[in-house]
């Protein structure tokens, strides 16, 4: 539902730059004005900034809506899209691909493409030139939702040819999650999905277990994954669990084994 969504919001002050514009909701991005290589940081800050600042003022005027239809179709009609901010960022990155800023504006355009062939071009570019760069590990982990078979084809290449452990890691990683995800709905005696995750969950958790990846390290992260592939895929016999009804009398699920039951999870994050 779209009056759930969350609207990622950035505040960018590019001091004395010059550069930081305030889009009206719906207006179009500026156009494309070539930049010097020492001004690309400024440059990319600055495309980055008019749309979160645009995102930002789009929210402020749907605010105190209260009728769905309402919010659905003002984020129909005037919800800021991103292809001229895309496009304005392609522009300022031409001839500039290779120099280490660059990186930003590359992973920005990966993160917001509208398409599949500007998604693939950013890519390669990234590929190409920024395979060491920390930027890289936030594309690589954003991969593992992209269902295209291209972006698991360019998750294998990056595994295997990442200079650093952790950008290897993190994209063999991605490659299971994709796989787990996939073979959730298949029989649990036959999957072929299921085996390959298998076999990826074993590598990361061999070959970069030592390695950190976020606030653990993968030898950690994979444990869950582990537990959901083989224990959590429909037609598998649920793992037991012991809770308190709302009279304090502890139950357990498999008492209720060959009934229908259903188990509502939430949290608070």
């Amino acid at each position: 539902m779209r009056s759930a969504r969350v609207v990622g919001l950035m505040a960018v002050v590019l001091a004395g730059a010059g550069l930081a514009a305030r889009p009206a909701v719906g207006q179009e991005a500026q156009a494309p004005v070539p930049v010097a290589a020492d001004a690309l940081p400024a440059a990319i800050d600055a495309i980055k900034g008019e749309y979160a600042a645009a995102q930002q003022q789009f929210q402020a005027s749907i605010e105190g809506l209260q009728d769905e239809a309402a919010i659905n179709k003002a984020y129909d009609e005037r919800y800021p899209q991103a292809g001229p901010y895309v496009t304005r960022m392609e522009s300022t990155l031409a001839g500039h691909e290779a120099e280490p800023a660059a990186a930003a504006g590359l992973a920005w355009i990966v993160q917001n493409a509208e398409t599949d062939a500007t998604r693939s071009k950013a890519l390669e570019s990234l590929h190409a030139h920024h395979l060491a760069s920390p930027e890289i590990l936030d594309v690589v982990r954003s991969l593992a939702w992209d269902p295209t078979p291209a972006s698991e084809d360019y998750l294998g290449r990056v595994s295997r040819e990442a200079p650093g452990r952790d950008v290897q890691g993190e994209a063999l990683f991605a490659l299971a999650q994709r796989k787990i995800r996939a073979c959730m709905a298949d029989p649990p005696d036959k999957s072929e999905n299921a085996e390959i995750a298998e076999q990826l969950l074993g590598r990361v958790r061999q070959e970069y277990g030592d390695v950190a990846s976020g606030k653990h390290t993968f030898a950690e992260r994979v444990v869950p994954y582990f537990f959901e592939l083989r224990h959590l895929r429909v037609g598998m016999t649920a793992p037991d669990i012991e809770g308190t009804d709302v009279e304090g009398a502890t139950f357990r699920l498999s008492e209720y084994r060959g009934k229908v039951v259903v188990l509502d999870f939430w949290g608070f994050w």
